[in-house]
């Protein structure tokens, strides 16, 4: 009679055979036993004993660490263990989590698959699907992030090369590539979570501000609460700086924002570019999604192939331009609107433009270096927000001299931040023309012309002989790391490339300055007729996307350079025609629509809210534990939920930075002389509807 040991011992072997011969990826060791690294071989030592032995700790430790690929084949390439009962493991030793990368070597005689299919064969081999064929929007099943819970005295490097080691040693021909990365390794006690006197600076500078901004509002209430508007320059010195940080006042600015310049009504630019904020908000929602561990991404990446889908999502990127575009026009039509009056240096201009937009810059780039990376934990925390964190504090002096797109891009801090030179950047064209155009105006036109044909050439001959592509793709690569993207680095973020939108603005503000004398409207025809081609131009443009990213496009570099130097000027100066017939037109459904009045306030926190808005879809991604299931319900709950956080965050960093800090600039400036007030760009004689730096949707 065979024995009941022999029996067990029979049924192990037969699973053990089966799981070799069906597994993609064989299950790899977390005991590092052979390595230079003597502490991290005894550990790794006492870690094999205590699997033999049934140790609780050693199992939790083999229990946290994958054991096969699960759900690889419909696109789940992170293999995600269980980050916390891994670093729960403290006696005998510490544990530590590593994501290794491995890339699987498909055999040759699947590398003839089409790459851009969508149905495989059934009956086929699973190769077949895993081949990647260099598909631009397909996820890469060929490349595996699996988890291996280890000694913490092992280090990536020691883990790297003992997998290595074994893999040769076990003829594992599945596996072509093997890595471990230092910031895909985390411990317990991470370095970071240790308060720096950085850190403590951070906490005290926000508590500063808060605490002058409850004292300022109190002291307004106490003291001002019968006076409805606050004159500025009437007060004493030492009054008038408190009241930068009341509260009271600035709910009050906010809330009683004009939009009126010139006796032209700007409401409808709240509203577009509102609506271009949540849309941006949304599309970085579902952007940092992909990089991160995802059980359906084939529902993602069906997106680049349904046209009808497409079409709507390819070309979000437009929405950056929307703000340049808006942001030429007003700069345009403020400042030849205040030279008018009297001279103004430009180099004040500048200078107060900058103190417009640091603050708040400067405070957000503080929070990352400092204490983003202590809100949370995950597996890939230290690849996203720890490299962060580390760019951050090499670099911010980079982005505060408005710089970061031209030097040290590859340590960005903070992805979205490019947006920041550029319209800095592009403030110094904006303020060169309105003086040539104030001077001379045909010269003026000249040199916007000529500066409009260069802002298409220069895009046309990077993309024509660089062979670049004709826009930026949104893909897996892209997402996972915009640094490794070569359209991001030479072209999107550089602002020799992106000023077509800006001039167009400068062209659309121009027009609306010369409107000054003119009391004539246009009648209701025109004006649904230039709305009805302001439609054709923009959805011709946007929707146009979906033919540059639908995988089947072939690639034509005169095509691509044509379409990309020219498809952010069209869009603007599609938009620009409609926000024209708006202004200058009769009220009808759609100027209503864009004029609603709870725009005219969110509008004022739009930057602020472009600033936060990358917080939480990123560390949700890199705080992730286990793989996502995406759906709509789930998508749009997240959307709403990063909309309201970010503009409430927004209205913090109104009330405590951006509006105490502009008042104040705007102290140092003034001079006591009510005909200095008057004739000040930057004087705010009193907060009423004639103070232009309230006026707009951007920062000017």
């Amino acid at each position: 009679m065979v024995s009941r040991f022999a029996l067990s011992l029979f049924v192990v072997s037969v699973s053990a055979l089966l799981t070799e011969s069906t597994n993609i990826l064989p299950t790899l060791p977390n005991a590092i036993i052979k390595s230079n690294n003597a502490q991290c071989e005894h550990d790794s030592l006492m870690l094999q004993s205590g699997l033999k032995n049934m140790t609780l700790w050693a199992q939790q430790m083999w229990d946290a660490s994958a054991k096969q690929a699960v759900g690889l084949l419909s696109g789940n390439r992170y293999q995600l263990g269980d980050f916390d009962e891994c670093l729960q493991v403290s006696k005998p030793f510490n544990a530590q989590y590593c994501l290794v990368d491995i890339k699987l070597n498909v055999p040759s005689e699947f590398s003839h698959t089409d790459p851009f299919a969508r149905v495989y064969d059934p009956l086929l081999s699973a190769w077949n699907k895993i081949f990647y064929g260099g598909a631009r929007f397909k996820q890469r099943l060929d490349m595996i992030k699996w988890a291996l819970c280890v000694p913490a005295s092992c280090s990536a490097s020691d883990v790297q090369t003992y997998l290595r080691s074994y893999a040769n040693e076990n003829a594992l021909n599945v596996i072509e590539n093997l890595s471990v990365a230092e910031n895909m390794c985390t411990q317990a006690h991470r370095p970071g979570d240790e308060y720096s006197v950085y850190d403590i600076a951070f906490v005290l500078l926000i508590a500063v501000l808060l605490s002058l901004a409850i004292i300022a509002t109190v002291f307004d209430y106490a003291v001002y609460s019968k006076q409805t508007a606050w004159e500025w320059n009437q007060e004493s010195k030492s009054v008038d700086l408190i009241m930068c940080f009341s509260g009271r006042r600035a709910m009050q600015s906010l809330k009683h924002k004009s939009c009126v310049v010139r006796g032209l009504d700007l409401t409808p630019l709240c509203g577009t570019t509102t609506i271009s904020m949540v849309l941006i908000i949304i599309g970085h929602r579902w952007g940092f999604r992909l990089p991160g561990p995802l059980q359906n991404y084939e529902v993602n990446e069906q997106v680049f192939y349904d046209y009808f889908i497409s079409i709507f999502t390819s070309h979000m990127d437009l929405l950056v331009d929307t703000f340049f575009a808006v942001s030429g026009a007003l700069m345009i039509l403020i400042l030849l609107d205040r030279l008018e009056k009297s001279f103004i240096h430009p180099f004040k201009v500048l200078v107060f433009k900058y103190f417009r937009l640091t603050p708040v810059y400067a405070v957000i780039i503080f929070f990352f270096a400092t204490l983003q990376y202590k809100m949370g934990s995950g597996p890939l925390w230290e690849a996203f927000i720890g490299t962060d964190k580390k760019n951050c504090q090499q670099t911010w002096w980079i982005n505060l001299l408005y710089l970061n797109n031209y030097v040290e891009t590859d340590k960005t801090c903070g992805y979205h931040t490019w947006f920041m030179p550029c319209e800095f950047h592009f403030t110094l064209i904006g303020i060169g023309l309105s003086y040539a155009l104030h001077k001379k105006p045909k010269v003026g036109m000249y040199l916007t012309s000529t500066l409009m044909i260069i802002s298409i050439a220069i895009p046309f001959v990077l993309t024509y002989i660089g062979q670049k592509p004709a826009n930026i793709q949104f893909n897996m690569d892209f997402t996972t790391n915009p640094t490794n993207d070569d359209y991001f680095m030479t072209i999107y973020i550089k602002s020799h490339a992106r000023a077509g939108p800006y001039i167009v603005g400068v062209i659309f503000g121009y027009l609306l300055y010369r409107r000054k004398n003119s009391t004539s409207k246009l009648n209701m025809t025109n004006t649904w007729i230039l709305l009805a081609i302001s439609a054709l131009v923009c959805s011709t443009t946007w929707f146009s996307g979906a033919l540059i990213y639908h995988p089947s496009y072939v690639y034509d570099p005169l095509q691509a350079a044509l379409y990309g130097s020219t498809i952010r000027s069209l869009w603007a100066a599609g938009l620009v025609i409609g926000l024209y017939a708006l202004i200058v037109g009769p009220p009808n459904l759609v100027k209503n629509m864009l004029s609603w009045k709870p725009f005219i306030p969110l509008a004022g926190l739009n930057f602020n809210a472009y600033m936060v808005n990358t917080i939480f879809p990123v560390a949700d991604t890199a705080s992730r534990r286990s793989s996502d299931h995406f759906d709509i319900r789930s998508f749009i709950t997240d959307a709403i939920s990063d909309t309201v956080v970010c503009l409430t965050i927004g209205l913090f960093l109104y009330l405590l930075v951006e509006r105490p800090f502009r008042l104040l600039i705007t102290q140092l400036f003034v001079a006591k002389s009510k005909s200095n007030q008057k004739n000040n760009f930057i004087s705010q004689s009193s907060e009423s509807d004639q103070d232009y730096d309230k006026v707009l949707p951007t920062h000017h």
